[in-house]
């Protein structure tokens, strides 16, 4: 055994929150990795969400290589742009940074790394990651391990979510403690790699940033200085408990610490796409749609918050019914689509999309082939006249690969306070209150990178800025291993304090690395734990 790194991964960590406990001496365990290594700005992909992340980061190649652009799967011959299919371990068939160790006898532990379900075999273990259908129950591989972890949470997410601000905090503290417990009993036997991606940091961001911004909307003064220090909590035990487990650990060790977004205060203003297209003459609703799609909205919206539907009763509910939700919430039902050009594709803040309706590829498309690029040139052109984007791009300038057909035809990037929204008559409307205050915490899409141990070069200068699929191309090289010709992603070679030259390989043929067909108990447990954070609705 020539080198041991462990991956530490802090989901959604971001230096926004971290810089602050840094300064102040909160956060010792990572003050001491930078001053033994460099600290970085680590970019997430597009869009900023851990679904894409995670496979991005374990594959080192783009969502249009591996194939997952969300936590639901894109379908172009839905007018939702969704089908109601949920991504899991069997939804990308390319070989990760597991199997890529496995294949050269190295031996890795993964350890709750999101979009790892159902497990698959590798040499070692694997605890599957968010989400799962039963987030207290370990899955593993061998699926003998999980009977010597036990629970990994104690509370169900209908639980979480109707505890007080201290009784998350609480729950989250105590899955932090068990996750060191249980990576230290999993330590204890021989491995190269050790990687595990710590959920809590992401969950308080998404529930307590509205108590560390004054003036954020139904946030009183009073509730802000009881909860305000929930957040800083959550990031300074997870500092702590990584420097329980790094005791733990061989004093050698190499440690990459990462996160797979950062994440802000969520905005309290939509940009309505459709709206735009609507008034740009690109979209057209149906007579009276509308006032009846609001109506209809506002009736949804207000069971969501006062019906006591519980997830018991979601994941029962037909197909059908469900999709009829899904199209009523995206506003899809209200297109007149024979006379629409384009319209919008819900993807993860700060990122959006749009589809142009096309003939033989949407079921009722109108634009002819050609006249797809100019009339998405024209789209872009005029996006790039809005205040309220930061940037737009055709899809093949953010991705490419076997995928590039599933993803929007256009993209953009919302200015920091705009979010992406779904209403109709108003091209900007404020976010309704009771969703800033369930979920007050978004994805942004630079996250964090600190690189220490014998292997790493101290205060590294990188001459760009890393990307999160760089990460998997860059273990390889440093635990002595080729990298495969097909990955996107490049060895950060500054980091290294070894001059040994990359090798470049022939990739592993794909394979699936899990079932993608769950059952219905299956899909509604892991359905329960996106709506949660807030990732489906």
């Amino acid at each position: 055994m020539e080198r041991q790194l462990l991956i530490a991964g802090l989901d959604g960590a971001t230096w926004t929150v971290l810089d602050p406990l840094l300064a102040t001496g909160r956060v010792p365990t990572l003050a001491n990795l930078i001053t033994r290594g460099s600290k970085h700005s680590l970019r997430s992909t597009i869009p900023p969400i851990s679904s894409a992340a995670w496979v991005t980061m374990m594959s080192g190649m783009n969502p249009g290589q591996h194939g997952v652009f969300d936590f639901r799967n894109l379908d172009l011959s839905q007018y939702t742009a969704h089908d109601e299919r949920l991504a899991n371990a069997g939804s990308y068939s390319v070989p990760t940074l597991f199997d890529y160790l496995s294949q050269a006898n190295l031996t890795s532990i993964a350890y709750q790394v999101p979009m790892t379900y159902p497990p698959w075999p590798i040499r070692g273990q694997m605890v599957a990651g968010y989400p799962t259908p039963d987030h207290q129950r370990a899955y593993t591989w061998p699926p003998e391990l999980a009977g010597s972890l036990g629970r990994l949470y104690t509370h169900s997410p209908d639980q979480i979510g109707a505890a007080t601000p201290a009784g998350q905090a609480s729950i989250y503290h105590r899955y932090i403690t068990t996750m060191t417990d249980q990576l230290i009993q999993l330590s204890r036997g021989s491995w190269d790699l050790l990687m595990f991606v710590n959920g809590a940091t992401d969950g308080a961001q998404h529930r307590f940033f509205k108590f560390t911004r004054p003036g954020f909307p139904g946030v009183s003064p009073a509730e802000q200085q009881q909860h305000g220090h929930l957040l800083d909590d959550i990031m300074i035990a997870a500092d702590a408990e990584l420097g329980r487990l790094l005791a733990a650990l061989p004093a050698d060790l190499d440690i990459l610490v990462i996160s797979d977004h950062g994440a802000m205060p969520r905005p309290g203003q939509a940009f309505n796409l459709n709206a735009w297209l609507a008034r740009e003459g690109w979209l057209n609703l149906r007579a009276g749609a509308s006032a009846t799609r609001r109506r209809s909205q506002q009736l949804v919206e207000w069971a969501k918050q006062t019906l006591p539907i519980t997830d018991w009763a979601k994941r029962r509910l037909p197909a059908r019914f469900k999709q009829q939700l899904t199209s009523l919430r995206s506003g899809a039902g209200s297109i007149d689509w024979p006379r629409t050009q384009a319209y919008r594709v819900k993807l993860s803040h700060p990122i959006e999309g749009i589809h142009l309706n096309l003939q033989g590829r949407q079921p009722a498309g109108v634009v002819p082939t050609t006249d797809y690029e100019p009339l998405r040139q024209e789209i872009i052109a005029r996006l790039r006249t809005r205040p309220e984007i930061l940037a737009v791009c055709p899809r093949e300038a953010a991705y490419h690969g076997p995928h590039l057909a599933n993803a929007p035809d256009i993209l953009l990037q919302l200015q920091p306070d705009f979010d992406g929204g779904a209403d109709l008559a108003e091209i900007v409307t404020p976010i309704p209150a009771g969703w800033l205050q369930s979920i007050s915490g978004y994805h942004d899409l630079d996250g964090i990178l600190v690189a220490a141990g014998p292997s790493f070069v101290p205060q590294a200068a990188l001459a760009r800025q890393p990307q999160l699929q760089d990460i998997t191309p860059t273990v390889l090289h440093l635990l002595g291993q080729p990298v495969p010709a097909n990955m996107d992603g490049r060895v950060l070679l500054p980091l290294l304090a070894s001059s040994r030259p990359v090798v470049v390989s022939s990739p592993l043929p794909n394979t699936p690395a899990g079932d993608n067909q769950l059952s219905p108990d299956e899909e509604a447990g892991i359905a329960a734990a996106l709506r949660d954070l807030g990732y489906i609705e």
